[in-house]
C-alpha cells in the first residue's frame, strides 16, 4: 500500500495531543503558530485566514489544525501547538507521509 505524501495544493491535518487530561477544556488557551517568527495562525479557535486554516477540538484530549492549499512556504517549517502553558513543536517536511503530522 502506498502512503500518501504531502504535496502542493493538498491539505494536511496537524493534531495536538495533550497528555495528562481526559478532554480538552475549551476555556484553556489553545494556540497554533509556525516558523521562526512564531507567526500566529489560530488562537482559541479564532483563525487569521479562514481560507487557509481550520481548527477543530476533537473528542478526548486532542485538537487539530487543517492547513489547506499547501504551498512551499507551508512546508519545511516548524509548527507549534500550545495548550495552557504547555507547548510542542514539529518540523513538517515536504515528501513526508501525511500520517506523521501528529505534534505531541
Amino acid at each position: 500500500m502506498d502512503i500518501e505524501t504531502i504535496s502542493f495544493g493538498d491539505y494536511i491535518v496537524l493534531t495536538c495531543t495533550v497528555h495528562g487530561i481526559q478532554t480538552i477544556n475549551t476555556t484553556t488557551t489553545r494556540q497554533w503558530s509556525m516558523g521562526d517568527d512564531d507567526k500566529l495562525l489560530c488562537y482559541n479557535g479564532r483563525i487569521n485566514n479562514l481560507r487557509k486554516y481550520k481548527e477543530k477540538v476533537l473528542p478526548g484530549n486532542e485538537f487539530s489544525l487543517t492547513v489547506f492549499n499547501i504551498t512551499k512556504s507551508d512546508l519545511n517549517v516548524v509548527y507549534q501547538c500550545r495548550y495552557g502553558f504547555d507547548a510542542a513543536s514539529k518540523l513538517i517536511e515536504a515528501d513526508k507521509p501525511k500520517l506523521f503530522c501528529d505534534i505531541i
